[in-house]
Protein backbone atom coordinates (compact mmCIF):
# COMPACT_ATOMS: atom_id res chain seq x y z
CA UNK A 1 0.00 0.00 0.00
CA UNK A 2 2.89 2.34 0.82
CA UNK A 3 4.38 1.68 -2.62
CA UNK A 4 1.13 2.71 -4.32
CA UNK A 5 1.08 5.95 -2.33
CA UNK A 6 4.66 6.65 -3.37
CA UNK A 7 3.82 5.97 -7.01
CA UNK A 8 0.71 8.16 -6.92
CA UNK A 9 2.60 10.92 -5.11
CA UNK A 10 5.38 10.69 -7.69
CA UNK A 11 2.91 10.91 -10.55
CA UNK A 12 1.20 13.91 -8.96
CA UNK A 13 4.53 15.70 -8.58
CA UNK A 14 5.52 14.92 -12.21
CA UNK A 15 2.16 16.19 -13.44
CA UNK A 16 2.50 19.39 -11.44
CA UNK A 17 6.04 19.97 -12.70
CA UNK A 18 5.00 19.36 -16.29
CA UNK A 19 2.22 21.93 -15.90
CA UNK A 20 4.69 24.46 -14.53
CA UNK A 21 7.13 23.79 -17.39
CA UNK A 22 4.39 24.24 -19.98
CA UNK A 23 3.24 27.46 -18.36
CA UNK A 24 6.84 28.75 -18.36
CA UNK A 25 7.21 27.85 -22.03
CA UNK A 26 4.00 29.67 -22.94
CA UNK A 27 5.06 32.69 -20.89
CA UNK A 28 8.40 32.72 -22.73
CA UNK A 29 6.52 32.94 -26.04
CA UNK A 30 6.48 29.30 -27.08
CA UNK A 31 3.27 27.70 -28.26
CA UNK A 32 2.53 24.13 -29.11
CA UNK A 33 2.74 22.67 -32.59
CA UNK A 34 -0.99 21.96 -32.83
CA UNK A 35 -1.66 25.69 -32.60
CA UNK A 36 0.44 26.25 -35.72
CA UNK A 37 -1.87 23.98 -37.72
CA UNK A 38 -5.02 25.86 -36.69
CA UNK A 39 -3.77 29.32 -37.62
CA UNK A 40 -3.76 30.76 -41.11
CA UNK A 41 -0.24 31.95 -41.76
CA UNK A 42 0.65 34.21 -44.68
CA UNK A 43 4.19 32.93 -45.31
CA UNK A 44 5.28 29.48 -46.48
CA UNK A 45 8.87 29.58 -45.24
CA UNK A 46 10.74 29.89 -41.94
CA UNK A 47 11.74 33.53 -41.53
CA UNK A 48 15.06 32.45 -39.94
CA UNK A 49 16.31 29.53 -42.04
CA UNK A 50 14.33 30.02 -45.25
CA UNK A 51 13.23 26.36 -45.10
CA UNK A 52 9.71 25.50 -46.18
CA UNK A 53 7.42 25.30 -43.15
CA UNK A 54 6.64 21.65 -42.47
CA UNK A 55 9.86 20.41 -44.08
CA UNK A 56 11.29 19.56 -40.66
CA UNK A 57 8.08 18.35 -39.02
CA UNK A 58 5.26 20.48 -37.68
CA UNK A 59 5.96 24.25 -37.82
CA UNK A 60 6.98 25.74 -34.49
CA UNK A 61 4.94 28.77 -33.36
CA UNK A 62 6.72 31.46 -31.38
CA UNK A 63 5.42 34.79 -30.14
CA UNK A 64 7.80 37.70 -30.53
CA UNK A 65 6.94 41.29 -29.64
CA UNK A 66 3.24 40.44 -29.67
CA UNK A 67 3.36 38.78 -33.09
CA UNK A 68 3.17 35.09 -33.87
CA UNK A 69 5.98 33.81 -36.06
CA UNK A 70 6.15 30.24 -37.34
CA UNK A 71 9.54 28.61 -37.62
CA UNK A 72 10.67 25.38 -39.25
CA UNK A 73 11.92 24.08 -35.88
CA UNK A 74 12.55 25.05 -32.27
CA UNK A 75 16.24 25.40 -33.11
CA UNK A 76 15.53 28.70 -34.91
CA UNK A 77 14.14 30.40 -31.79
CA UNK A 78 17.50 31.58 -30.43
CA UNK A 79 18.46 33.20 -33.74
CA UNK A 80 15.04 34.86 -33.96
CA UNK A 81 15.28 36.24 -30.43
CA UNK A 82 18.90 37.28 -30.99
CA UNK A 83 17.97 39.69 -33.79
CA UNK A 84 14.21 40.30 -33.61
CA UNK A 85 14.16 43.54 -35.62
CA UNK A 86 15.95 41.93 -38.56
CA UNK A 87 13.68 38.88 -38.65
CA UNK A 88 10.44 40.84 -38.15
CA UNK A 89 11.48 43.14 -41.00
CA UNK A 90 12.19 40.07 -43.15
CA UNK A 91 8.79 38.61 -42.14
CA UNK A 92 7.01 41.86 -43.04
CA UNK A 93 8.64 41.88 -46.48
CA UNK A 94 7.45 38.31 -47.08
CA UNK A 95 3.89 39.20 -46.00
CA UNK A 96 3.86 42.18 -48.38
CA UNK A 97 5.22 40.04 -51.21
CA UNK A 98 2.61 37.30 -50.70
CA UNK A 99 -0.42 39.55 -50.14
CA UNK A 100 0.21 42.50 -52.47
CA UNK A 101 -1.23 40.92 -55.63
CA UNK A 102 -4.53 40.06 -53.95
CA UNK A 103 -4.90 43.29 -51.96
CA UNK A 104 -8.52 44.36 -52.58
CA UNK A 105 -8.23 48.16 -52.54
CA UNK A 106 -6.62 50.73 -54.82
CA UNK A 107 -7.39 53.52 -52.36
CA UNK A 108 -6.01 54.28 -48.92
CA UNK A 109 -8.15 52.60 -46.28
CA UNK A 110 -7.72 55.65 -43.97
CA UNK A 111 -7.97 58.71 -46.25
CA UNK A 112 -9.84 57.24 -49.22
CA UNK A 113 -7.28 58.76 -51.63
CA UNK A 114 -5.64 56.78 -54.42
CA UNK A 115 -2.73 54.71 -53.13
CA UNK A 116 -0.32 56.62 -55.37
CA UNK A 117 -1.77 60.07 -54.53
CA UNK A 118 1.14 60.99 -52.27
CA UNK A 119 4.03 59.55 -54.28
CA UNK A 120 3.38 55.85 -53.97
CA UNK A 121 1.76 53.49 -51.51
CA UNK A 122 3.14 52.87 -48.04
CA UNK A 123 2.88 49.20 -47.12
CA UNK A 124 2.66 48.24 -43.45
CA UNK A 125 2.01 44.90 -41.79
CA UNK A 126 -0.42 44.69 -38.90
CA UNK A 127 -0.09 41.31 -37.21
CA UNK A 128 0.01 39.11 -40.30
CA UNK A 129 -1.98 41.41 -42.61
CA UNK A 130 -0.84 43.78 -45.34
CA UNK A 131 -2.30 47.27 -45.12
CA UNK A 132 -1.63 49.72 -47.95
CA UNK A 133 -1.81 53.45 -47.25
CA UNK A 134 -1.35 56.55 -49.42
CA UNK A 135 1.26 58.10 -47.12
CA UNK A 136 3.17 57.58 -43.89
CA UNK A 137 0.87 60.11 -42.18
CA UNK A 138 -2.08 57.72 -42.51
CA UNK A 139 -0.26 55.11 -40.42
CA UNK A 140 -1.10 57.04 -37.22
CA UNK A 141 -4.77 57.12 -38.21
CA UNK A 142 -4.72 53.41 -38.90
CA UNK A 143 -3.04 52.63 -35.57
CA UNK A 144 -5.72 54.56 -33.63
CA UNK A 145 -8.39 52.09 -34.76
CA UNK A 146 -6.91 49.17 -36.71
CA UNK A 147 -9.99 46.94 -36.33
CA UNK A 148 -12.14 49.53 -38.10
CA UNK A 149 -9.78 49.67 -41.09
CA UNK A 150 -9.16 45.91 -41.22
CA UNK A 151 -12.93 45.47 -41.39
CA UNK A 152 -13.00 47.79 -44.42
CA UNK A 153 -10.27 45.72 -46.09
CA UNK A 154 -12.16 42.50 -45.31
CA UNK A 155 -15.36 43.97 -46.75
CA UNK A 156 -13.55 45.02 -49.93
CA UNK A 157 -12.01 41.55 -50.26
CA UNK A 158 -15.43 39.94 -49.88
CA UNK A 159 -16.89 42.27 -52.52
CA UNK A 160 -13.97 41.54 -54.83
CA UNK A 161 -14.46 37.77 -54.43
CA UNK A 162 -18.19 38.16 -55.04
CA UNK A 163 -17.60 40.21 -58.20
CA UNK A 164 -14.99 37.75 -59.44
CA UNK A 165 -17.34 34.79 -59.03
CA UNK A 166 -20.15 36.79 -60.66
CA UNK A 167 -17.98 37.59 -63.70
CA UNK A 168 -16.69 34.03 -64.01
CA UNK A 169 -19.74 31.76 -64.11
CA UNK A 170 -19.28 28.02 -64.33
CA UNK A 171 -17.86 26.87 -67.67
CA UNK A 172 -21.03 24.89 -68.39
CA UNK A 173 -23.01 28.17 -68.59
CA UNK A 174 -20.62 29.60 -71.18
CA UNK A 175 -20.68 26.41 -73.22
CA UNK A 176 -24.46 26.60 -73.45
CA UNK A 177 -24.32 30.20 -74.71
CA UNK A 178 -25.94 31.80 -71.66
CA UNK A 179 -25.39 35.35 -70.47
CA UNK A 180 -22.23 35.37 -68.36
CA UNK A 181 -23.77 37.53 -65.65
CA UNK A 182 -26.79 35.49 -64.71
CA UNK A 183 -27.56 31.83 -64.36
CA UNK A 184 -29.52 30.13 -67.12
CA UNK A 185 -33.27 29.90 -66.78
CA UNK A 186 -34.67 26.50 -65.98
CA UNK A 187 -34.64 24.37 -69.12
CA UNK A 188 -37.00 21.59 -70.05
CA UNK A 189 -34.21 19.40 -71.33
CA UNK A 190 -30.40 19.18 -71.26
CA UNK A 191 -28.52 21.42 -73.67
CA UNK A 192 -30.99 24.32 -73.66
Amino acid sequence: MKNYRKIISGLAICTALTGVALADAKQAGHTDKAEAKETTYPVATCVVSGQKLGSMGEPYAHELEGRKVFLCCAGCVNRLEGDPENYLEKYDKLVVKHQKASYPLDTCVVSGQALDAMGGPVDIVHGDRLVRLCCAGCENGFNRNPDRYLEKIDHAAAEQAKAKSHNNPPVAWKQRGHDHHKPPAAACCPGH
